[in-house]
């Protein structure tokens, strides 16, 4: 029901991380671009873009920030031939470049050739993992999560769990992983494990619906009615239904009185609905609840001014 929208965010995601790879283009394509815009009235800026870094690359075919950029232009228009090609023209004048090795994984990833994308995005891991900086490098984080995304797909769940993890384990607050594990623990019917992983993906992204929707059911399947009412109110918070939510959560705080989800997120409503004196209140129960949780103690700390032990 949800594939839709998160293989949406997938595609944008992995535009972005072939983006982080790209280095400034010389400063001439600047200039080149500023002399050249006016010559071109019926051509859109995406196209004169990508002639002016084709026309940049037959000027200088050795430049391998100018082939890197061309190849994330061509992605983003889902030219995933074209991407590849510069891509392995870049590996032609520096073998195992860094870039362009994930860029390729990235890229075949794209074109739907899990082989080659596996192949490449391995090969990238491999030659990053053991650095110093491994452990917070993003296009490291960005790597695992693309395996584990194709074993997903391949319906290998346990090698798709490893390497959501390992992305997890470069940058904890990736909400995209923790939805990932959540679905495959859903597969492996594992509800109570899928909806603590919901909870903790919708708590670095409170409005993230697709993850409120599967906790709903991963709470149903567990026996766990009252907390199932919880992600469904969450959905409509999602929405920006504020006023529609507060008597659901109301409703399932009296239910499960100690919940402190429930509180945190009412105290959400309420400062959507700028209901200040109450989103305090509510503030002040979860930390009664929960005296570690931090979101809460700065929550509290923007609306009172007063700093939190």
């Amino acid at each position: 029901m949800y594939a839709n929208s998160q293989s949406n965010k997938w595609l944008d995601r992995s535009i972005w991380v072939l983006g982080i790879l790209v280095a400034v283009v010389v400063l001439g394509f600047g200039a080149y671009y500023v002399r050249d815009r006016y010559f071109q009235p019926n051509v859109s800026m995406a196209q004169r873009d990508t002639k002016q870094l084709e026309d940049l690359v037959k000027q200088d075919p050795q430049n391998i920030d100018t082939r890197l950029s061309l190849a994330q232009t061509y992605l983003s228009d889902k030219m995933y031939d074209q991407a590849i090609t510069q891509l392995q023209e870049v590996l032609k004048v520096q073998a195992n470049h860094p870039s362009a090795t994930l860029g390729l994984g990235i890229t075949y990833a794209r074109k739907g050739d899990d082989a080659n994308a596996l192949k490449y995005l391995g090969q990238f891991i491999d030659m990053t993992k053991s650095s110093q900086y491994a452990s917070v490098d993003d296009r490291l984080n960005a790597a695992y999560y693309e395996v584990g995304r194709i074993y997903m797909k391949q319906a290998n769940l346990d090698k798709a769990i490893e390497n959501f993890k390992s992305a997890l384990a470069i940058d904890p607050t990736d909400s995209d992983a923790l939805y990932q594990i959540g679905t495959a623990f859903m597969q492996k019917g594992q509800y109570a494990d899928a909806a603590e992983c919901f909870r903790q993906a919708a708590t670095y992204v409170p409005d993230f619906v697709e993850a409120y929707q599967s906790m709903a059911v991963a709470y149903d399947k567990n026996n766990e009615p009252a907390k199932g009412d919880f992600a469904r109110a969450m959905v409509g918070f999602s929405s920006g239904s504020y006023q529609e939510t507060v008597p659901k959560l109301e409703k399932v705080i009296q239910s499960v009185p100690n919940f402190v989800d429930a509180h945190y997120a009412l105290a959400m409503t309420y400062e959507h609905l700028g209901q200040k004196d109450k989103a305090i209140a509510e503030y002040q129960k979860v930390l009664t609840l929960d005296p570690n949780k931090t979101m809460a103690k700065n929550k509290l700390q923007q609306l009172t001014g007063v700093q939190q032990q």
